[in-house]
């Protein structure tokens, strides 16, 4: 006979219980030092990359400097871009009357969206930093309890 559904755990299991979440992030290892920006990115993606580097070394592994070089080469076409389409304008008139986006508005929206989504994957975003799991500082060690009791002689 059916004995019908188990009773939920206590709350005090619940509690024991790895969290899921934990689990599925993963641990990153973090590069010892800033790397400098390539050569070959435009002075708008050099700077984003001094900044994402100082607000994201302790998050990436040294495998992900391609990406990261990726995300600020997109956003310093993006920025180019822009800059650009402040003395040529952002819309033409075509042959029907009608305002259309410059290739340059489409190419600038473009990069955009590389940056974006390549960023996201850095934890750059307010949501994205939510997901991201943060590497504890190796520098903090706990104190040896045998050096505690010493030092109290």
């Amino acid at each position: 006979m059916f004995k019908g559904r188990p009773p939920k755990p206590e709350k005090s299991e619940a509690r024991n219980r790895p969290n899921r979440e934990k689990k599925r992030l993963t641990k990153t290892v973090a590069i010892a030092e800033l790397h400098p920006a390539p050569e070959l990115m435009n002075e708008y993606g050099q700077q984003e990359w001094d900044r994402l580097m100082r607000n994201v070394s302790n998050l990436i592994h040294p495998q992900d400097l391609g990406l990261l070089e990726m995300a600020c080469r997109a956003y310093g076409v993006y920025t180019a871009i822009e800059v650009e389409m402040l003395t040529t304008g952002r819309f033409f008139t075509n042959e029907k009357g009608e305002n259309v986006l410059t290739a340059a508005a489409r190419e600038s929206k473009r990069q955009l969206e590389v940056y974006q989504k390549i960023v996201i994957q850095f934890g750059v975003t307010p949501l994205s930093r939510v997901k991201v799991a943060i590497p504890k500082k190796q520098d903090e060690e706990k104190p040896d309890p045998m050096e505690k009791l010493l030092s109290m002689l």
